[in-house]
């Protein structure tokens, strides 16, 4: 059985496989900022027992982690509770595509796995969409070279920044507005942040697609394209699991 572990500065998300390319379980958890294994143990137990999921028979982790306390303890739990020890992802390991960014160790190993799992769902030049804690919109060529790409503010933390910091807002719900004039708060903030944000990441998608190519396929994953009527899955096809995939090949390039 595999795990495949996707650490993000707000969420986790555990892929269980027992057949390489299907997942049987997936688990979506808050990350835990801590440095011992013990803290994530019975988060993985309880989900564990809930999916009839048996963890002894794990023989295989790879840890991909943009939270480095977070990777220490669950290196830590993969070898002391499962007894394996665990794959961690990075830019050194060998990739199905080239990294083509100035400093390729500077980059985020969720950014690399997704680059490694769109070249392999598409064999052509692509842009990435990941809607998470950053927004983060990437272009792979048509030769699978990882180029390189854009990070903003993701929709969640411009939305807490924002009432944060303005006595009168509040939080509403990131759903897509009727119009661009909101008549009320609601509306207003909904139209600025959510209708704000879907045109800064297609503005971005159009622009890659000007250097990478017109035809590009465009992918869309992410946790704030994972509701049904998430406005932004319109602008490609949504891939709710290219993180755990990209994580999945990484580790099969590189098992011995």
């Amino acid at each position: 059985m595999f795990l495949a572990i996707d650490v993000g500065n707000t969420h986790t998300v555990v892929g269980v496989s027992t057949i390489s390319g299907i997942w049987n379980a997936r688990w979506r958890i808050s990350t835990v900022r801590a440095t011992l294994g013990s803290d994530w143990a019975p988060l993985f137990r309880s989900l564990a027992e809930r999916d009839d999921i048996d963890l002894r028979a794990v023989n295989s982790v790879c840890i991909c982690s943009v939270v480095p306390a977070a990777t220490v303890a669950l290196t830590e739990y993969a070898r002391e509770w499962l007894r394996v020890e665990p794959m961690i992802a990075h830019s050194g390991r060998r990739l199905n595509i080239l990294l083509g960014m100035d400093n390729p160790h500077e980059v985020g190993t969720d950014r690399i796995a997704n680059a490694v799992a769109a070249w392999d769902h598409c064999r052509s030049a692509c842009v990435v969409v990941d809607l998470g804690t950053a927004t983060k919109v990437e272009a792979i060529s048509d030769d699978g070279v990882f180029l390189g790409g854009s990070i903003a503010s993701g929709i969640g933390a411009s939305m807490e920044a924002l009432t944060s910091r303005a006595a009168r807002l509040f939080t509403v719900d990131l759903a897509m507005p009727e119009s661009a004039i909101g008549r009320n708060t609601v509306d207003a903030l909904q139209a600025g942040i959510v209708l704000g944000h879907r045109h800064l990441v297609s503005g971005l998608v159009t622009d890659i697609r000007q250097i990478i190519g017109a035809g590009a396929a465009v992918l869309v994953t992410g946790g704030y394209a994972a509701r049904a009527d998430s406005p932004f899955r319109s602008l490609g096809q949504y891939e709710p699991d290219l993180t755990l995939n990209g994580t999945r090949l990484i580790y099969e390039m590189n098992a011995d």
